[in-house]
């Protein structure tokens, strides 16, 4: 056998070793690399700008909820519906104020300061959860194959309906369509029980003034 076939059989037989490994891996939807971290860029760019509007929402069989949480400079909307109640907690500069939807009425809050209320929900959430370490993958979700990014969530930081205790594993995925986020999933293991809590994301940089307005025919109360 001549030198030059038998460099031509090498090459050959590392690309298949090669194509081979990356379906093995790509069948269990595990990533061999890390690709890069979308969650904490994407933590860097909403800290830095402080411009943003982002949104959870999750419909069950017995429940429906949304919370939007947006920021504008000094200017902090904290917004949560469900099929019973809407309000909204509005921080302006330094001022609070309460907006009861529901009523169509709201008030200003004396009782409590700027420094009473974790202003900073999201962006201390998703700034704890990035001191850990991720594995990535893919999973499809309603027929579209997302990259997953998945944490260790010792905190429970996005669990919001799903029921957990202090025993509890809990996982946290961010699902990404490009570099845009589109679903965080928890996954709460408790001894043999397993249960997942889908939720809805969308996030978006451009922020109306509106959204920190109070409705003009809404009641002031005293609280």
């Amino acid at each position: 056998m001549s030198k030059q076939i038998k460099i031509v059989l090498i090459l050959v037989l590392t690309i298949l070793i090669v194509i081979g490994l990356s379906f093995a891996f790509k069948g269990n939807n595990i990533s061999i690399i890390q690709s890069k971290d979308k969650v904490k860029e994407m933590y860097q760019k909403m800290s830095e700008e402080k411009n943003f509007i982002f949104s959870m929402e999750e419909q069950g069989d017995d429940f429906k909820y949304k919370v939007v949480m947006a920021q504008k400079g000094a200017n902090i909307s904290i917004d949560s519906s469900t099929e019973e109640d809407h309000t909204t907690t509005l921080i302006l500069d330094k001022d609070v104020f309460y907006i009861d939807h529901t009523n169509e009425e709201y008030y200003y809050d004396t009782e409590y300061g700027v420094e009473d209320i974790d202003t900073d929900i999201i962006l201390s959430s998703l700034n704890a959860i990035t001191q850990n370490e991720y594995v990535s993958g893919k999973e499809e979700i309603d027929g579209v194959l997302y990259d997953y990014q998945e944490y260790l969530d010792e905190d429970a930081n996005f669990v919001i309906y799903a029921d957990y205790n202090e025993d509890s594993c809990v996982k946290t995925r961010f699902y990404f369509e490009n570099n845009e986020i589109k679903y965080i999933k928890n996954i709460i293991e408790f001894e043999e029980d397993k249960q997942e809590e889908l939720i809805k994301v969308d996030l978006s940089y451009q922020v109306d003034d509106s959204t920190f307005e109070i409705p003009s025919d809404y009641a002031e109360v005293e609280y």
